[in-house]
């Protein structure tokens, strides 16, 4: 079993966190964006990994970035969240709302949706192309094949109040 200590939110602008982690096994650590970055990526029986974060410039409202901990035949994967109207982020575990691929073509997946009570999906000009209401499976697709190239806003509203932003392009 992998577990790690979690930081509350991080600091407004640039930052880091150093996260502790508890296993019996060799683990190896990743990050899927360029706005983070990690040290050491790999450990043995615990340790630590340092976190170390730049300022969202926007103009997306959020990011997310994936650090996804391998070991023992197990994964974990964290979600870092970066707000940019406050600057402030939390490290959540998985669960959250994620979307992929991004870039899209023909279709757009969504998972962890099964605590979506929202979603829509808005053009640049703010109309609205998608609407779904209370989502109760773990993953939802919506088709793109239709849409023009350009940039799209998902908007998902969850059970608990949160809301989630991300920004997609159309090829």
């Amino acid at each position: 079993m992998i577990s790690y200590s979690q930081p509350p939110m991080f600091e407004k602008g640039e930052g880091n966190y150093v996260m502790n982690l508890e296993t019996n096994y060799s683990w190896t650590a990743s990050l899927s964006c360029d706005w983070a970055s990690i040290s050491p990526s790999s450990g043995v029986n615990g340790g630590s990994i340092q976190v170390e974060y730049q300022a969202n410039p926007g103009p997306e409202p959020s990011r997310t970035c994936t650090l996804t901990i391998t070991g023992g035949g197990q994964t974990e994967e964290i979600f870092l969240v970066q707000d940019f109207n406050t600057g402030e982020g939390l490290f959540k575990s998985s669960g959250i709302p994620s979307i992929y691929p991004n870039p899209v073509q023909d279709y757009l997946l969504i998972r962890n949706a099964s605590e979506v009570s929202r979603l829509w999906m808005v053009d640049l000009f703010g109309r609205t192309l998608t609407t779904r209401n209370n989502y109760q499976a773990p993953q939802m697709e919506i088709r793109t094949e239709n849409l023009e190239p350009g940039i799209y806003f998902i908007i998902l509203n969850l059970q608990n109040g949160e809301i989630y932003r991300f920004k997609v392009q159309k090829i």
